[in-house]
């Protein structure tokens, strides 16, 4: 149960180091697999409310600013297709990194990502994620 909590702890800024704090002093008294499953399983919980708010509320309003901004942002040399794929892989990325999930999520909803793709991979990022700090916390 307090896997999970920390877990949910373990998507925002500003509680990243606590919430990795508990989970290092979990992974050592309890077996790293059920603390990695159960911390995950936190972090989704936790990822799904960001998800909800950035994706209904703020990317919204990004979207709008950008439509009505009166200079011309400068143009990528890459082609649509490839930004709608190179988002979604960037804010993976960021969602593995120790880096606040805010970020990764707010590339995701701009990208309109669906939520059926989206929680599978975010359990499985954090899961290895709190399994690395796990397996490290033990080695050291």
């Amino acid at each position: 149960m307090s896997s999970f909590i920390a877990g949910i702890f373990f998507t925002s800024g500003m509680t990243i180091p606590a919430a990795t704090t508990m989970l290092v002093a979990l992974s050592r008294t309890q077996t790293i697999y059920l603390v990695a499953f159960f911390g995950a399983l936190g972090a989704l919980i936790g990822d799904f409310l960001i998800f909800r708010f950035i994706k209904d509320r703020i990317a919204l309003y990004i979207l709008e600013i950008v439509k009505h901004i009166r200079f011309k942002l400068p143009s990528l040399p890459l082609p649509k297709w490839a930004i709608k794929i190179l988002l979604p892989i960037g804010g993976v990325l960021i969602l593995a990194s120790p880096l606040p999930d805010e970020i990764g999520l707010l590339l995701m909803g701009l990208t309109k990502t669906k939520s059926v793709y989206l929680f599978p991979l975010i359990f499985i990022v954090k899961f290895l994620g709190i399994m690395a700090i796990g397996t490290l916390s033990r080695a050291f």
